[in-house]
């Protein structure tokens, strides 16, 4: 009788965190939400606005070509302006909820590689932290970079283990390449935050010394190629 309760109690005990979570993360949207709209759209909202109304073909042509910033985040202006009108505010909502979901797979990763009171204090701070409460509150790349930037280190962690575990590691090269691509989409900057996961891989491998830094390399390697892949081809089009 004992062992069934506690076998009965497991769920909940396991649920718990995910409600503890989920509830973070509709506080953390809820406080973002509250006078998005109220701010007049500045400069650059403005030019993301302008150039999201161009045709398909502009957007990954010519204005490719001229424009400093990739053509990833202008994608998702025209996409957000076809669905809900050219407008700042739902651009906004954008940036809310990827700076909110973001808290997930920071969550995530913190609780996998450094335990549970790590992972709950990073997730306190994406939800309030003021820089990022800024972006989230701007129709801007910044928060959809960040956002993805997050899943990224999850996925390179994911990469880590399927290297220690003599594992085929697909589904981290996967999501690691596309991470690794969609950053380069969104901003010229990413090239920087894919160094970094470059250089945590190997890094976290020689430092376990449980081995896979051979396989972690190849499995790497092959994550980059994907993500470089995926990252030129706005590039390609645009030429």
């Amino acid at each position: 009788m004992p062992g069934r309760l506690v076998a009965e109690a497991m769920p909940d005990s396991a649920m718990r965190p995910a409600l503890l979570l989920a509830g973070l993360v509709v506080f953390a949207f809820l406080i973002r939400c509250y006078g998005i709209g109220t701010d007049p759209v500045w400069i650059d909202e403005a030019a993301s606005i302008a150039i999201g109304t161009l045709p398909w073909s502009v957007l990954f042509g010519e204005m490719a070509r001229i424009e400093a910033s990739p053509p990833g985040y202008y994608a998702i202006a025209k996409v957000v302006g076809l669905v809900a009108g050219p407008q700042g505010a739902p651009l906004r909502m954008v940036s809310a909820a990827a700076a909110t979901f973001a808290i997930v797979p920071l969550w995530i990763f913190c609780r996998d590689t450094l335990g549970n009171r790590v992972a709950w204090t990073a997730a306190v701070i994406v939800a309030l932290h003021a820089l990022l409460f800024r972006m989230s509150q701007d129709g801007r790349t910044y928060a959809i970079l960040f956002l993805v930037f997050c899943c990224a280190m999850l996925a390179a962690w994911r990469l880590v283990e399927a290297a220690q575990r003599r594992q085929a590691g697909l589904g981290a090269v996967l999501a690691l390449g596309l991470c690794q691509g969609a950053m380069l989409w969104l901003h010229h900057t990413a090239g920087i935050a894919n160094l970094a996961l470059n250089a945590f891989v190997p890094a976290v491998l020689l430092a376990s010394r449980q081995g896979g830094i051979g396989r972690g390399i190849a499995l790497l390697a092959a994550a980059d190629l994907l993500g470089l892949l995926v990252g030129a081809a706005p590039i390609w089009w645009a030429l």
